[in-house]
């Protein structure tokens, strides 16, 4: 190994997977730790290739995953650059071209090892299979994406000192306001935490919208769906606390809460799209649109209630996990009922009114104690602070 692929090796690669090593624990578990035998395993993953091979949705969608691991590895490597720390990689721009694309090429295979032995067994399996065209795909959906990351990398290397000194905003479309700073806030403050989510409540989903009709239950699919919202509960109760904490100045500017309301409802609307595209089976499959589009409208309305209960008083956490756990159980028991409508009219009539009502109320709750002293019998007291 050579001292450049040595520097680099260290310095990132390393750091990378110490940092994820969570996340590569916990996909790992999901992979190969939920089948009772190493059979199971095969056999799973075996009919995973197989559908990536001969479906074009499993294979946009295997893609879509590489994707997403690739550009978390990119963005990785640029919070890397845009610490000073790291400006010893800088001195890769004054070796020549080839020495510096062939060591960035090893440092992203390390980095990206993971979709590459997957896709190099997706390929080996589509040979033995011959088929041809499917395997073409799979390997160059994976060297482009090699390909990209390399030169996106040698370009912000390229860049130098500026990375840290332009650090421009990535969100140039959106109007700055809550929606944005919420956006931002989830995507990058919370995306192992929302990787996990979409993942499971996708696949769980998506698979169970496709059951044959003849054994498909619409009873346990609002089950699943009502779960899968009440597990939205972390990422709500932390988009609670930033903007109480980091946004708290929003309640000084003159802006309408119903603006505030929208923004909350935008947000949650743009979570729930990949639970709404894992449940397009309810048209393919079951041919049941109606139920599909009171699911489509119940899920911001009991995301945007959960929210809002937030700010009837300043929970604590287990006091918010026994709201989720009674928010979930009342939709559980309106699920039962025909009547599916009722669940968007209650949860959005309540949040709304819920979030007017109490938004410019909310206190939140200071415990300050006063230690006993030489010539003091000791004194605590509960100080309550009002946000302006």
């Amino acid at each position: 190994m050579s001292a450049t692929s040595q520097l680099l090796h260290r310095s990132v690669v390393e750091p990378f997977f110490k940092q994820h090593a969570g996340l590569f624990l916990f996909s790992f578990f999901i992979l190969f730790g939920i089948q009772p035998s190493a059979v199971d395993v095969i056999q799973f993953h075996y009919s995973i290739i197989l559908s990536i091979l001969d479906s074009v949705s499993f294979f946009l969608i295997a893609s879509g995953a590489w994707l997403i691991y690739a550009l978390k590895v990119n963005l990785f490597i640029r919070a890397c650059l845009r610490k000073e720390a790291y400006d010893v990689l800088y001195l890769l721009n004054g070796v020549d071209e080839s020495t510096h694309i062939r060591s960035l090429t090893q440092m992203l295979v390390k980095m990206i090892s993971p979709v590459l032995i997957y896709g190099a067994i997706v390929i080996i399996i589509g040979i033995t299979q011959q088929q041809w065209l499917s395997s073409l795909a799979v390997a160059g959906s994976v060297l482009l994406l090699l390909a990209a990351s390399v030169i996106s990398t040698r370009q912000m290397i390229r860049n130098g000192k500026a990375n840290q000194l332009m650090q421009k905003n990535r969100w140039k479309s959106l109007r700055p306001g809550l929606l944005s700073f919420l956006l931002q806030f989830v995507f990058r403050k919370q995306f192992i935490t929302l990787l996990i989510l979409k993942t499971v409540s996708f696949a769980a989903l998506y698979f169970f919208a496709k059951t044959d009709s003849q054994v498909f239950e619409g009873r346990m699919l609002w089950l699943l769906f009502i779960t899968v919202l009440a597990g939205h509960g972390i990422i709500i109760h932390r988009n609670f606390h930033f903007m109480e904490n980091d946004l708290s100045f929003y309640r000084n500017l003159p802006v309408s809460r119903i603006y505030i309301l929208l923004s909350l409802l935008g947000i949650y609307c743009v979570l729930l799209i990949p639970e709404w595209w894992a449940l397009k089976g309810m048209i393919i499959i079951q041919h049941d649109a109606v139920q599909y589009g009171w699911l489509i409208v119940t899920g911001p309305a009991v995301l945007l209630l959960i929210h809002s209960l937030l700010y009837s008083d300043d929970l604590k956490m287990e006091d918010f996990l026994g709201l989720l756990f009674g928010i979930w159980v009342v939709f559980i028991f309106f699920s039962l009922s025909t009547m599916k409508w009722l669940m968007p009219l209650i949860a959005g009539g309540i949040g709304g009114l819920t979030f007017f009502v109490s938004y410019y109320r909310f206190e939140k709750k200071i415990d300050v104690e006063m230690k006993k002293g030489p010539a003091d019998t000791g004194l605590q007291f509960k100080k309550r602070k009002k946000h302006i």
